[in-house]
């Protein structure tokens, strides 16, 4: 790859996560550095702070990871695109006019054109340049019981894995934030399915819950 090539690649690897090791070739397969975030790291600093949450501030302190969750749990789209079915709902506009489908991954080839020459309901027609989430999950993606609250993560933390597949580089953090709270996300959705607030969850947490008509929402 050209030089130009293999600084976009090193870019398209590189956030506030992860960054990426400058040693490899070929830009699609570079690999976290050593002093990276750790992905089982990520997922039980995501459990622990849901577990402080859950106890005492539910229905008081709003965290997006938390509520974008039961949001999905619930059956409902996610708000958040990380862990939507498809990208390009949050497009990125530049100061020239210039607008992006995302602004994680705002390269020449993602541009979606100019809004000086062009109305942001034309570009969202434009399915040539969206990057289709769902087309590049691996096998291991599609076969994990958290699809439908993950949906693979931002393709942006995604590489290129020695089996030939794009791998989230969070997978194994979302996997263990998602089993560790998936009791309590079902436990909110019962109460929220009776008319209850999903707030009584903290109740229960202390020994069992009597629920009756009067405390309904």
């Amino acid at each position: 790859p050209s030089e130009t090539e293999q600084a976009r690649g090193q870019h398209f690897g590189s956030n506030l996560i992860f960054s990426t090791d400058k040693r490899h070739t070929d830009p699609q397969k570079y690999e976290p550095i050593a002093w990276s975030v750790d992905a089982k790291e990520y997922g039980r600093f995501l459990t622990d702070v849901f577990h402080l949450w859950v106890s005492q501030d539910v229905g008081k302190v709003f965290i997006s990871n938390f509520e974008q969750a039961l949001t999905q749990y619930l059956g409902n789209p996610s708000p958040n695109c990380i862990h939507a079915k498809k990208c390009g709902s949050s497009y990125a506009v530049e100061a020239n006019g210039d607008v992006y489908f995302c602004d994680h991954i705002a390269y020449p080839e993602s541009k979606l054109g100019n809004v000086f020459e062009t109305s942001l309901h034309e570009m969202s027609l434009n399915h040539e340049l969206q990057f289709n989430k769902e087309s590049r999950l691996s096998m291991r993606c599609k076969q994990c019981q958290y699809l439908s609250l993950c949906n693979g993560g931002c393709p942006k933390h995604r590489y290129l894995s020695d089996t030939g597949e794009y791998e989230n580089v969070l997978c194994d953090g979302y996997f263990y934030f998602f089993s560790s709270v998936q009791k309590y996300l079902q436990a909110m959705t019962t109460l929220l399915a009776h008319g209850y607030p999903a707030s009584y969850v903290m109740q229960a947490l202390d020994g069992p819950l009597i629920l009756t008509p009067s405390n309904k929402r």
